[in-house]
């Protein structure tokens, strides 16, 4: 919540920028002196019903939750204005499906609340950006629950710095005037008459995207020199950028809807009992519960190639029949749609090249587990063969007899292979000779 100028401590905040802000600043340059904070904003609100949205607020109503809570985060010169971060209720809501990219980062809770584990993750994620950059920079943000002082441990490129409580609307750059100049390019997108019956969720996340875009790096410097983040604060209000007040709404009803969305609660510090819940609820949600807050949205299937080309030739034929001379941007459309084109086909490609090559492979696999099976069962076939010949052999050499000199017969044991058996038979002839040699010479010595 946005504290009022009227209710903030003057004195404080006086006295944090003459006497704290200069000696941080010296530290810093320009460029690298951050500042993000967060809004709320009723995304299909039409401003001629802002009281009713502020007394429906709690009360459950289907038009209370189509508000998102948006974190803005930029340097002080413009230069780095970082991708906004979006907290909707819904974590796939309808318009989502089938979306693979968003121009935005979305996190999601039952309450669209910034919470001190989206803030986390977030800061995490900007300091990886910045060591990719190798700056060091200072993020001034304010002292609210949902931005734990937890949150700057680990932080190697990023000092975070807390604004002192109830100074905000006087001290905070994006309070004086970055966050109303959003929303005033946002609702400068829409007609009062559609707003709350075509735009969905995914639209308004474009719209807010480009109302950023739309956001000039002169009114960024502005808003800092206000808040007294530079010496030459009397130059604060020569550069107020407004954008339009939207067709058909008076800028009193424009102005009393900006002050409702500032009522919005934005922060929230998530109790045990509550992740609990949210666990419990996620587990047994019902997924045509994010489809009834797009109950009007009808689905749509895939963009095909050919719906692609078809819009660009339309895009290209309005511009020939309306004099617009300067056609690079739509080249550069049709460059980038051919590129993407060329991907998904090599990608594609890839894929069926990897599946073919992994099937020959386990083809090769499973022909050479085949043939050692082949190989094998012909080595066990030999074998078998050499066992059924050397039995063979062996019951005809069973009926074989040999005598020694004393009549004695000799009996080869069954199963004896034959090159045994010859050896056998060899050793016995040359003991009989030996026995005959013995008894010669035994006759001639006696």
């Amino acid at each position: 919540m946005h504290w009022e100028k009227k209710d903030a401590d003057t004195n404080a905040a006086d006295h944090w920028k003459v006497n704290v802000l200069p000696e941080i600043l010296r530290e810093y340059k320009p460029d690298d002196v951050c500042n993000a904070d967060e809004t709320g904003l009723y995304y299909r609100a039409i401003p001629e019903g802002t009281l009713t949205f502020k007394n429906q607020q709690t009360s459950g109503s289907k038009k209370a939750k189509e508000r998102v809570t948006a974190m803005i985060a930029t340097n002080m010169t413009g230069t780095d204005k970082r991708k906004l971060l979006v907290i909707g209720k819904s974590k796939d809501p309808r318009c989502f499906r089938g979306k693979k990219s968003l121009p935005v980062k979305y996190a999601a809770n039952r309450n669209s609340w910034m919470t001190g584990e989206i803030f986390s993750e977030w800061i995490r994620d900007f300091n990886r950006d910045m060591c990719r950059q190798k700056r060091k920079v200072i993020l001034f943000v304010d002292n609210c629950s949902a931005h734990p002082k937890e949150s700057a441990q680990r932080l190697s490129n990023i000092r975070l710095e807390f604004l002192p409580p109830n100074t905000t609307s006087l001290i905070q750059p994006c309070d004086q005037g970055i966050i109303r100049n959003l929303k005033s390019s946002y609702r400068s997108e829409l007609s009062a008459n559609d707003l709350a019956k075509r735009v969905t969720l995914l639209d308004a996340i474009h719209m807010l995207r480009k109302a950023w875009n739309a956001v000039k790096s002169s009114t960024i410097q502005n808003c800092f020199r206000k808040a007294g983040f530079t010496a030459d604060e009397h130059q604060a209000d020569s550069d107020e950028e407004n954008s339009e007040i939207p067709e058909g709404v008076t800028e009193e009803q424009f102005n009393e809807l900006l002050r409702a969305e500032e009522d919005i609660h934005c922060h929230h510090v998530t109790t045990e009992e509550e992740i609990c819940a949210d666990i419990m609820a996620e587990e047994s949600r019902d997924p045509e519960d994010d489809a009834e807050i797009e109950e009007n949205e009808e689905f749509q299937l895939p963009v095909t190639r050919g719906e692609v080309e078809e819009a660009l030739k339309i895009i290209r034929r309005f511009m020939e029949e309306n004099s617009c001379d300067d056609f690079d941007q739509l080249y550069e459309l049709e460059d980038k749609y051919d590129k993407k084109h060329l991907e998904k086909i090599k990608e594609g490609t890839g894929e069926f090249n990897h599946t073919f090559q992994d099937a020959s492979g386990k083809e090769k696999q499973f022909v050479n587990d085949v043939d050692e099976l082949r190989s094998e069962d012909k080595k066990l076939g030999k074998k078998i063969r050499a066992l059924e010949k050397t039995k063979e052999r062996n019951e005809n050499m069973n009926d074989i007899r040999s005598k020694d000199p004393n009549d004695e017969i000799l009996e080869i044991p069954n199963g004896e292979p034959r090159r045994i058996l010859e050896l056998t038979i060899s050793a016995r002839k040359c003991l009989i000779a030996l026995k005959a040699v013995a008894l010669l010479l035994n006759r001639l010595f006696s």
